[in-house]
């Protein structure tokens, strides 16, 4: 039984050196980042009706603030009226995300207290860095993660009108940009005009999806401007030439792709990550 167990650990150890000198040869390739609870979720749309997790952090910096001003002020009235909302809010972080009671620094809201009943209010600004270091020190590790996670736009579930996924329009929609670009070039004007006309159909089928979250007409597609757009390029493509039609179409493709992607696509393919992450054979696999 003894022998067993020694090869047992034997093959643990070499099992824990490859990963570890794996990981060693690729550590200029890859980046580890910490996830967030799964707890933290529920205070995000869209399990929750509001994003109760982000109010509760600006309540806690407006307070934070507030008794940064009235301690300056000597306003010893003030700064134990926000104090108590600061102390709630505070703890209320560990309430909502058990896992995260032991980050909480309790001492520091004591000291604060403290001070406050005391009137050294010349004491609370170094109090209130410390714990604003405290915060910063999450923020380090999950803010921008959590944004990623729970804030960036998910296009995987929607499907338009035509029955194509979002991501299919979307590269239906690059190559109606790239043909008209070819067939133009090449002198083929009927081509490119048909490849303009689904390319604008797509567009306003695409547009459609925009509302769900942009109230604001303005916003979706295809705005005042790439109307105009899409005329004057298509007036181009009649009886311009080759460099104003270029001209039309680098246009065009700035205000209804790149505009958009620099948003959308970068935090939906970084959420995409965090949603789908890639095994280590993966990775090794395309280093």
């Amino acid at each position: 039984m003894r022998k067993y167990w020694s090869v047992f650990i034997i093959i643990q150890l070499l099992i824990i050196v490859t990963v570890g000198a794996i990981v060693y040869s690729h550590k200029d390739r890859v980046q580890l980042i910490k996830k967030p609870p799964e707890a933290l979720a529920q205070w995000y749309k869209p399990q929750n009706k509001r994003q109760v997790w982000l109010h509760n952090m600006f309540k806690l910096r407006r307070e934070m603030q507030a008794v940064a001003y009235y301690a300056q002020l000597g306003d010893q009235q003030h700064v134990n009226q926000w104090l108590e909302q600061l102390d709630s809010h505070y703890r209320k972080i560990a309430e909502m995300v058990p896992s995260w009671e032991k980050k909480l620094d309790l001492e520091i809201l004591a000291t604060l207290a403290q001070s406050a009943s005391l009137q050294h209010f010349d004491k609370m600004p170094s109090q209130l860095a410390n714990l604003a270091s405290n915060c910063q020190s999450c923020h380090d590790d999950f803010r921008a993660i959590t944004a990623t996670k729970y804030r960036a736009p998910d296009f995987s579930t929607i499907t338009l009108t035509n029955d194509l996924s979002y991501q299919d329009n979307m590269a239906k929609l690059s190559e109606q940009v790239n043909l008209i670009k070819i067939a133009a070039t090449d002198g083929f004007g009927d081509i490119a005009l048909s490849a303009l006309g689904q390319l604008n159909q797509g567009i306003e089928q695409l547009g459609q999806t925009c509302v769900s979250c942009h109230k604001d007409n303005s916003k979706t597609l295809p705005t005042l401007a790439m109307k105009k757009t899409l005329n004057s390029l298509e007036q181009a493509l009649t009886s311009g030439t080759l460099k104003e039609q270029g001209q039309q179409l680098g246009t065009l493709a700035v205000q209804v792709c790149a505009t958009c992607h620099a948003t959308h696509r970068l935090s939906f393919d970084n959420r995409m990550m965090l949603e789908q992450p890639r095994t280590v054979l993966e990775l090794i696999k395309n280093h």
